[in-house]
């Protein structure tokens, strides 16, 4: 097997030379694996506000390190929320956007208003339509937030 692919699910932070934590991630592959995805994307000009961080700081300064193992059974996101937070109260320039407010799979407002400007005029489920032509009236899209916090506040 090849080492590189062997099983260590992890919560992992990005470090630059200083020991700044610039983002906190999980895998369940390994740690040495994701740095080398991160700095492929790095590379390629990806515009993520991580990446973009990596490339001010220098991609051969930025190191990889295990925070914690994740344990059998337990949920990686929570663990990787709680180092955010950690970090985030630090005064770390952590750069994660999901989970800054300390929910799992939550958007912090820089997200929301990036997706928010990309829908924006963007056709909805009525093929062709947007907007009140779609029938999206602000009741609607009342309910339709309402739908979704409470789908995720379940999980």
């Amino acid at each position: 097997m090849n080492p590189n692919m062997q099983r260590e699910p992890v919560v992992y932070g990005l470090f630059d030379p200083d020991g700044n934590c610039g983002y906190v991630g999980t895998t369940r592959v390994n740690t040495t694996q994701r740095w080398w995805e991160h700095r492929y994307r790095a590379k390629k000009d990806h515009p993520a506000p991580v990446y973009q961080w990596i490339r001010s700081v220098g991609l051969e300064s930025v190191k990889i390190r295990k925070l914690e193992d994740v344990p059998e059974g337990a949920d990686a996101h929570l663990l990787e929320i709680k180092y955010i937070k950690e970090m985030l109260d630090q005064g770390h320039p952590v750069q994660n956007q999901i989970g800054r407010d300390g929910k799992p799979h939550s958007n912090g407002d820089r997200m929301k208003q990036i997706l928010s400007e990309k829908k924006r005029g963007k056709p909805t489920w009525i093929k062709g339509k947007t907007g009140p032509e779609a029938g999206w009236t602000e009741e609607r899209k009342k309910a339709q937030s309402e739908r979704m916090k409470q789908r995720y506040a379940a999980k």
